[in-house]
């Protein structure tokens, strides 16, 4: 009788841990799928990620692109000056010496056309150039410049090209043309 409850027992405790086995293979599986279904997942946003990396490079080509055509086929209003030029006249004015001022607008007209969102950036060339006057931040010359955004409102880009060209024109090709 001892014997038979012994035997009862150790069916019942097999039995439990026969249970348990399957439950932790369950959850063993469930677990693997879970991995796997991650493992998609971020397959899927790395090639996202490539995507989106792809695109951004082919809009930054096309820009520039389009700033280099922009500058080939200059629109020109009266007097030489592009279209767009003339409305910084006042500013360039208040920066740059009276018999500056013609000199300043052209040479505006010739970097960026009076656009002063104008962003050429051409690593080969050496240019990262900003606004009205296209100040080049390219390298270490972003050290000792104003940022990029400060240099997009039109009077600062102005203010410091005025403060740049007290040493001269030469630090833009426009000027040499």
């Amino acid at each position: 009788m001892v014997l038979l409850g012994i035997l009862i027992a150790t069916n019942a405790v097999e039995q439990r841990l026969n249970e348990k086995q399957k439950e932790i293979e369950g959850i063993r599986y469930e677990s693997e799928k879970k991995i796997e279904q991650l493992e998609k997942n971020k397959r899927e946003l790395e090639e996202k990620n490539k995507q989106l990396e792809s695109d951004l490079r082919a809009k930054k080509e096309k820009e520039a692109v389009r700033v280099a055509n922009q500058r080939k086929t200059p629109q020109r209003a009266s007097g030489g000056l592009r279209q767009g030029v003339e409305q910084w006249r006042t500013l360039v004015a208040k920066h740059f010496p009276p018999n500056q001022v013609d000199t300043a607008l052209r040479v505006m007209s010739c970097e960026s056309g009076g656009n002063p969102n104008a962003l050429n950036n051409n690593p080969r060339t050496g240019d990262y150039s900003v606004g009205l006057f296209q100040i080049n931040l390219f390298g270490n010359l972003a050290n000792s410049r104003p940022s990029e955004e400060w240099l997009k409102v039109p009077e600062n880009n102005i203010s410091f090209a005025a403060r740049m060209s007290r040493n001269g024109w030469g630090a833009w090709t426009c000027y040499r043309k």
